[in-house]
């Protein structure tokens, strides 16, 4: 690759210290800023972030990184009319300037909401949403971005800038006009930034974490995965996720290390880059959730593989609820031949509304995986076998160690903690929850501050569901997806694994389960199918072969198996399902449906439906 510094004729030299006549007080308080603060005196010449672009690196060092953000942070507040503490909207395309605004925000006082660029009209009405939800000022953009937005901004009601810092247009900034907030970092209580919710399972929140919040979950995942100056973490995860702001942003900053950043967009049309990156750049670490590891066993050729090395990855986190045994297997198969070590995968469990990380497994010794009792499971009990590769066993992988009572599993209507090995509701309690809901009422943000009978302690109730064993965290599903049939308490997750498994052959890998409650509690898989060479038999065919591999394997009856198009399963941008979107697209009529199984459970009574 070819190397590109920024466009450069910014008005101030980098790496002159004169350039900044002040510096920042504490009072004793460390956050990132401080730490950046630290990072760029002691290594200014060191590449914090390398963009990865059209074969091209273009590195971004701690120095440089600095003195754009505060010129950024200058403008703001010289030439914005707004208010005191107000909110920005940041509206980016993947790239460098992101973390610019994103950095200068923090320093000019102004809470970031990290956002992604509307592309679909779904993601436009989620703008929509969030803009009327968090009363943003104004939309911070790049020139690109602002002609993505086009006129649908005007609609917003809300002021655009477009700029791009790293270009060649100087900004005429006296240097005593550098702007720093005073005694922005003197405590935890400030709020850093307002995360949304992916509306995996409803609509969009706004999720405000403080400083303090930022702060202790940086910690926990400097630890948890040994980070240092030393580390070199490759990503391609979106900018406005939690994981990707907080675990590849925030976390280079606050180590001090360097990340090597590729696009979302690139890493999914071309899975293997993000290998190689790791390979060139002896990365140690780097993760996704469960798709990516899946989407490299899919995509990636034999060719692919020359001159990879993967002997330097020593943590390979997955952060996904829950973690698949089948999907680290799979990858640890196929990628040893270029010394990937199955070692090297660090499981771990987290949420926004904790600002990110909750658990982590151990760095470098192998998952734990529990070998369960499927029908002892759907009882909420933790029953081990000595059984695998059984139709009637359920393997779950644990996502870390529980330290002292900081995650407990509960009874949520009794607010009691049940014992071990008995499957309930997952509560967190630590500096890392976040404060609540922007705007929330009590009755929103109860779920910050619930407290278990005769405890003064505060939990956070995650709605997942999960267990603990043996001082193991392990992860099921969510609470309002589970799927109940006669007394049984069956997990999506488990039905799509089984099932795309079964049709992987002919369909994509997108399979969905969920339960109409309101319409007398049918349960349907809706699998994402490629109509090319299929014909009508082979629809009828697939359905069927659904239908039957459910009732044979796990003993659920299908109301309905419903066949659509690739790309119609609506995902979060870490891959998750929107199973109550999915639900609501089906009861509206809002995709398109290429074939659909209509059951009346007894056999030999089925009425097909053809769309």
């Amino acid at each position: 690759m070819t190397s590109e510094k920024p466009g450069g004729s910014c008005l101030y030299e980098f790496g002159k210290e004169t350039a900044l006549p002040f510096d920042i007080a504490t009072d004793g308080h460390v956050n990132l800023l401080t730490k950046f603060d630290d990072w760029r005196k002691s290594q200014p010449d060191k590449s914090a972030f390398i963009f990865l672009v059209s074969e091209k690196e273009i590195p971004l060092t701690y120095g440089e990184l600095w003195l754009l953000a505060r010129q950024a942070a200058a403008y703001y507040r010289e030439h914005l009319q707004l208010s005191e503490q107000p909110l920005a909207l940041l509206l980016y395309p993947w790239s460098p300037e992101f973390i610019i605004s994103l950095l200068a925000c923090l320093m000019a006082n102004i809470i970031p909401v990290p956002s992604s660029v509307p592309l679909r009209r779904d993601q436009a009405k989620r703008m929509e949403g969030i803009i009327n939800d968090s009363g943003a000022e104004i939309i911070l953009t790049s020139e690109s971005g602002s002609e993505i937005i086009g006129n649908a901004a005007k609609s917003y009601g809300v002021p655009v800038l477009a700029a791009d810092w790293m270009t060649d247009r100087p900004l005429q900034m006296a240097p005593e006009k550098l702007y720093y907030p005073e005694k922005k970092t003197s405590s935890g209580e400030s709020v850093a930034f307002i995360q949304y919710t992916s509306g995996s399972t409803g609509n969009p929140k706004g999720i405000v974490v403080t400083d303090g919040n930022l702060t202790a979950n940086l910690r926990c995942i400097e630890k948890a995965f040994n980070l240092s100056d030393k580390t070199t973490h490759v990503s391609w995860l979106p900018f406005f996720h939690d994981m990707g702001l907080v675990g590849s942003v925030f976390g280079t900053l606050w180590c001090g290390g360097t990340a090597v950043m590729m696009s979302p967009e690139s890493f999914v049309r071309r899975p293997w880059k993000w290998l190689q990156a790791i390979s060139e750049y002896k990365a140690d670490v780097s993760g996704g959730p469960n798709f990516a590891y899946d989407l490299c066993v899919k995509r990636v050729q034999p060719e692919h593989l020359h001159d990879l090395d993967l002997s330097s990855w020593k943590v390979a986190f997955n952060g996904a609820e829950p973690v698949r045994k089948t999907t680290l297997d799979n990858f640890s198969k196929m990628f040893a031949q270029v010394n990937f070590f199955g070692g090297s995968f660090t499981p771990c469990y987290g949420l926004a509304e904790a600002t990110l990380m909750v658990s982590s497994s151990a760095v470098g010794s192998a998952p734990v995986v529990a070998h369960l009792d499927a029908d002892a499971l759907e009882n909420n009990i933790f029953l081990p076998t000595g059984e695998e590769n059984s139709i009637r066993v359920r393997d779950v992988v644990s996502s870390g160690r529980v330290e002292n009572d900081s995650i407990v599993i509960v009874e949520p209507a009794q607010k009691t903690i049940l014992p071990d090995r008995v499957v309930g509701e997952i509560w967190v309690s630590s500096d890392s929850v976040a404060a609540g809901y922007w705007k929330g009422d009590d009755r929103q943000n109860k779920d910050f501050c619930c407290h278990l009978d005769a405890s003064d302690r505060a939990y956070l109730r995650t709605g997942d569901i999960g267990v603990i064993s043996e001082g193991e965290i392990y992860v099921i599903g969510r609470s309002g997806e589970v799927i109940i049939q006669h007394g049984r308490n069956i997990y999506p997750g488990d039905v799509e694994e089984i099932i795309s498994a079964s049709v992987s052959n002919i369909a994509s890998r997108a399979t969905a389960a969920i339960q109409l409650h309101s319409d007398a509690d049918r349960v349907i898989v809706v699998q994402e199918i490629s109509k090319r060479s299929l014909n009508d038999s082979e629809f009828v065919n697939i359905a069927y072969n659904i239908k039957n591999i459910s009732a044979r394997d796990l003993g659920l009856y299908l109301d309905e198996v419903i066949l659509v198009p690739s790309g119609t399963i609506p995902k979060t941008t870490s891959g998750k399902i929107q199973r109550n979107q999915l639900a609501q697209n089906i009861i509206y009529k809002n995709c398109d449906i290429l074939y659909r199984l209509i059951s009346s459970r007894r056999p030999g009574n089925d009425d097909r439906v053809k769309s």
